[in-house]
C-alpha cells in the first residue's frame, strides 16, 4: 500500500495523537517512516488529532526528531509539507 501510494506522488500525515509516549501513540508508528522513506514516498503532512485546544501541536516536537531521524527534512515555508532529503553516499 505505501509503495502504491509513494507512485501516485500522495502524502503521509504523521499524526502526534495528541502527544501522548512517542512509542506507542504516534501513529504511524516510527518505522513506517522508514518503510514511507524506502519505498520512494517523499512527503510528510503532521496532524495532531486534537479535540481539546490544549492539545492542539502536542507531540510534534518528538514527531520531527522522528521524521528528521527518517529522512524528512521541514518545508522552507514556516507551514508546509515535510520532504525526504536525498540519499547520501
Amino acid at each position: 500500500m505505501l509503495a502504491a501510494a509513494s507512485r501516485r506522488g500522495l502524502v503521509l500525515e504523521f499524526n502526534t495523537t495528541r502527544g501522548g509516549s512517542p512509542g506507542r501513540s504516534l501513529c504511524p508508528a516510527p518505522e513506517v517512516l522508514g518503510w514511507w522513506r524506502q519505498v520512494g514516498g517523499r512527503s510528510l503532512s503532521f496532524g495532531s488529532d486534537a479535540h481539546q485546544p490544549a492539545h492542539l501541536a502536542a507531540g510534534f516536537e518528538p514527531a520531527a526528531t522522528l521524521a528528521a531521524q527518517a529522512g524528512f527534512s521541514p518545508s522552507l515555508a514556516r507551514v508546509g509539507i515535510w520532504s525526504s532529503r536525498p540519499e547520501l553516499p
